[in-house]
């Protein structure tokens, strides 16, 4: 494969270059993140029969989220606002940070830095914005197979992240338990090491390299007792 001479970049292309990914970027906040947000902002404050509600938790996004916050907990954020604000990523993934923003006003309250963090792996892993879906069904060209690779991206990413936040809270929240099960390990390793010696000291045969040369005669009267 023959390369094509490097060049150092010029001002101009620079400005050019970045000028295209600002304007990409503003495009889309000026039209998919702005029109989330604002479809967002309507289903917290009314409910399904489309009446104002005080309590966000009452609101249409509020009772969905609600309802599907059990697949989260164990994950570490099992509330309803981090759970529609993952949903809220199959509109554009920049969606999820602004989504939080407007349904709590204080993200920090939301998350522990363990917590956060799984947030954050499982928004990483998890199935891509409804773009990215319409072009893997055009590439494969199968509804079936588009089916599987989104519900295997979502499953793994709720594997790891579930590993993530399980082994984090014994590191974090339960230090005492992760020693006591060390010790309770290494005691019943120690068992089955000196049973093991035993019972093989037992099958001796008096002539075998172990014993070394010494008390061979011994050791065959206590194999004959």
């Amino acid at each position: 494969m023959e390369l094509p001479p490097y060049r150092m970049p010029t001002i101009k292309t620079l400005g050019l270059h970045l000028w295209i990914r600002i304007k990409d970027f503003l495009s889309k906040a000026g039209t998919v993140l702005l029109g989330a947000s604002i479809i967002i902002w309507f289903l917290q404050y009314f409910n399904f029969n489309f009446s104002h509600v005080e309590n966000t938790s009452e609101s249409m996004l509020g009772l969905i989220g609600t309802f599907i916050a059990p697949i989260f907990k164990p994950l570490g954020f099992g509330n309803w606002e981090s759970s529609v604000a993952m949903l809220s990523g199959l509109i554009a993934r920049e969606s999820v940070v602004s989504t939080l923003e407007i349904v709590t006003g204080n993200i920090n309250a939301l998350f522990t830095p363990l917590s956060a963090f799984c947030f954050m792996v499982f928004a990483l892993l998890f199935v891509p914005c409804i773009a990215a879906i319409a072009t893997i069904k055009k590439e494969m060209n199968s509804a079936k197979w588009t089916v599987f690779a989104l519900s295997f991206e979502a499953l793994v990413a709720w594997i790891v992240t579930f590993v993530i936040y399980q082994f984090g809270s014994l590191i974090v929240d339960g230090i005492g338990d992760l020693v006591s099960i060390l010790i309770g390990v290494t005691a019943v390793l120690l068992t089955m090491f000196m049973i093991y010696n035993k019972v093989k000291s037992r099958n001796c045969c008096g002539t075998c390299a172990s014993c070394n040369g010494k008390d061979k005669e011994k050791c065959k009267v206590d194999l004959q007792k």
